[in-house]
């Protein structure tokens, strides 16, 4: 048998949900010049193709698709900020850590030091795609694809490890929203 702090600890379930608002990219395209973008891609994708250019038409086509998914996430955005959701539960021992999108390892990793006594699981992916990558501020402007089609601002990523951090905070001290 295990004894009564033990037990109760193990017992121990919470949950905590919170959204942080994320500012856009200041270069975040419209939808009207992102139709635009994708209007000249598939121009080029056509001039590629009569002119007996296949990979110039492949790549063409790969940045109409590009745009296209671009425009699907541009309607849907709400205004002025993006309400960045992320649940926490502790079961007993662990804590689960659920955020949007695809943030990058690092806000497992820097969990991890912050809390390195603590099971901790962080899932990617939860509560729908949203804001697509979250990278380091330090990727932002080296025009790699995770970067190139990420819809919030620089900084992003590590104001989500503080907010998580704080989230997670108030679940090991009990104090959870």
């Amino acid at each position: 048998p295990l004894e009564p702090a033990r037990e109760a600890q193990l017992a121990a379930w919470q949950v905590d949900r919170r959204t942080l608002p994320l500012a856009y990219r200041p270069e975040l395209p419209t939808i009207e010049s992102a139709t635009t973008e994708r209007q000249s891609w598939q121009q080029q994708e056509s001039e590629a193709q009569t002119a007996g250019d296949p990979a110039r038409a492949r790549d063409c086509r790969a940045m109409v698709e590009r745009q296209t998914r671009l425009l699907a996430r541009l309607r849907t955005l709400p205004a002025d900020a993006f309400p960045y959701r992320i649940a926490a539960w502790r079961m007993g021992d662990a804590v689960w850590l659920a955020a949007q999108g695809e943030p990058y390892q690092q806000l497992q990793t820097e969990l991890r030091q912050r809390f390195p006594d603590q099971s901790l699981i962080v899932c990617g992916l939860a509560d729908e795609w949203g804001p697509s990558y979250l990278p380091p501020a330090d990727l932002y402007g080296k025009n790699i694809y995770q970067e190139s089609i990420a819809v919030v601002a620089a900084g992003s990523l590590e104001r989500l490890i503080d907010f998580a951090t704080e989230t997670i905070n108030g679940l090991l001290n009990g104090d959870s929203r």
